[in-house]
């Protein structure tokens, strides 16, 4: 405040001083304004965002006067096949491994090692990097209660995935010609 005063008037002339703090009075009055204004706003979108929150809930079967219990419920409901298709992932290497674990052979123990660092590389990896696009797609296309473009989104992932696999099931196929050839 100090630096917006000339000298001489800090000194003796007080109509400048009162015609500053006037101004910055009119100045912080003009920003309490603005603030109030975009906090109403936000107020505002907050409860347009939670309408439309709600609406998401109802659709996937959320109410609300919904129990903790009925709520756990329908959480597992939803949860349970992203769930099973993540232990049948890990399940797959598990069960190559334990069976030939049993074997006490570690050139069979390494191959299995090999099949399984190649299935996740060239099938896993392949396949969950495209249906991440999807559930991308998906999530939005629901979101925006386009039900139909839901079930177009999932029709062409798996045309996708299909054509995707066809050259990899032949690269499978042929892969112990090819290491052999590589040495």
């Amino acid at each position: 405040m100090a630096k917006d005063i000339p000298m001489e008037d800090m000194m003796g002339g007080g109509d400048h001083q009162i015609n500053v703090l006037r101004t910055s009075d009119r100045k912080m009055k003009t920003s309490r304004t603005d603030t109030e204004a975009q906090q109403t706003t936000a107020g505002r979108r907050s409860e347009r965002d939670s309408e439309t929150l709600d609406d998401d809930a109802k659709a996937v079967g959320f109410s609300e006067n919904m129990t903790t219990l009925q709520c756990f419920w329908l959480v597992t409901k939803i949860a349970t096949p992203p769930i099973l298709g993540m232990l049948v992932y890990i399940l797959v290497q598990l069960v190559n491994t334990y069976f030939i674990g049993n074997k006490n052979d570690p050139v069979l123990l390494g191959g299995v090692g090999m099949g399984n660092m190649l299935i996740n590389v060239l099938c896993f990896a392949v396949t969950q990097g495209l249906n991440g696009a999807l559930e991308t797609l998906v999530s939005s296309a629901f979101g925006q209660k386009q039900y139909q473009s839901c079930g177009v989104f999932l029709n062409r992932g798996k045309v996708v995935n299909t054509i995707l696999m066809v050259p990899l099931t032949i690269l499978f196929l042929f892969s112990e010609k090819i290491l052999i050839a590589v040495d």
